[in-house]
């Protein structure tokens, strides 16, 4: 797994949109990736690719959540170094996380 403060397909890794410092970086992961985008208040991961569908999906099983949970908690880690590289100030520790999900 490789994390990197480039932004890829998204321009710089900091960007001003609408008035708001943008930081942005991709965690590149095998067969997939996640864009993970801060704003300042509110960090945004958006998996791509059908290995990390089950981030999103609700898992039925109670077994099946905690693997999710400990799962976006690792990744949510490295999103938040790989963010810090990038620039996103330390405000990042308490923002809200949002998940979304796109096939590749």
């Amino acid at each position: 797994m490789r994390a990197s403060g480039h932004a890829g397909i998204f321009g710089t890794p900091q960007d001003e949109i609408g008035g708001t410092d943008v930081t942005k970086a991709r965690l590149t992961l095998k067969g997939a990736w996640i864009d993970a985008v801060y704003d300042g208040s509110v960090l945004t991961l958006g998996a791509v690719g059908s290995p990390l569908h089950h981030l999103v999906k609700t898992p039925t099983s109670i077994p099946a959540r905690h693997r999710q949970t400990e799962e976006r908690g690792r990744l949510r880690r490295l999103a938040v170094s790989a963010l810090r590289e990038a620039g996103a100030d330390d405000a990042i520790d308490d923002a809200d996380v949002v998940w979304s999900y796109r096939a590749g």
